[in-house]
């Protein structure tokens, strides 16, 4: 069984990706079993709370949650399935006070020792899309305004987490958590006219 994982970063064409997975559900289904964050949520709310809170008990959980969704695939569909979710990753940074996606990483090992515990032999494959600093930056300033009550300018929000925006850096970092399963990184800038965003080859 092969799982795919698209799980970030936000504001860098995830919800382009989530759109058009969803309006063409039908000519997929025949070759792509797709799960987005309606079939997620507890996942995702665990994904968040450990990158809040950095406590094993709650990364444990998070754990639970993507067995708990393991344990209902069909592992004999010759269909590869597909997560997509950027809140996988953890909160965007700027929320709780975080500085970055330092959870990520071990998110990402998390889910996949879950998955292989559940299914072995499982194939998977991480990918994320990423973005130039300071539009990125820009994007995710505003929104943090449109969504919170975050009162920083933009030049503040940008001079605070700046080091946020090292997506490259961090997908790197996730690489070496999740070795030896494959992690694929495409720019927003180089896929944002493809339908799919960073998911269409």
């Amino acid at each position: 069984m092969r799982v795919i994982l698209h799980a970030g970063f936000h504001k860098t064409g995830t919800t382009t990706v989530q759109q058009g997975l969803r309006q063409n559900r039908a000519a997929l289904k025949p070759h792509l079993r797709v799960l987005l964050r309606p079939a997620l949520v507890a996942a995702c709310e665990a994904a968040r709370g450990y990158s809040a809170s950095g406590d094993a008990l709650d990364l444990a959980l998070f754990q639970y949650e993507i067995a708990q969704l393991a344990e209902g695939w069909d592992a004999t569909d010759p269909r590869p399935l597909l997560l997509a979710s950027e809140d996988l990753a953890g909160h965007m940074p700027g929320r709780h006070g975080l500085k970055d996606y330092r959870a990520a990483p071990g998110l990402m090992r998390g889910l996949a020792e879950a998955v292989a515990a559940v299914l072995p032999g499982v194939e998977m494959a991480f990918y994320f899309s990423i973005r130039a600093a300071q539009p990125w930056l820009a994007s995710c300033h505003a929104q943090h305004l449109a969504a919170s009550r975050m009162t920083l300018d933009a030049g503040d929000y940008a001079a605070r987490y700046g080091a946020s925006a090292d997506l490259d850096g961090m997908v790197d970092r996730i690489s070496a958590a999740v070795a030896p399963w494959p992690v694929h990184r495409a720019t927003l800038e180089a896929s944002g006219n493809r339908a799919l965003g960073p998911l269409d080859p």
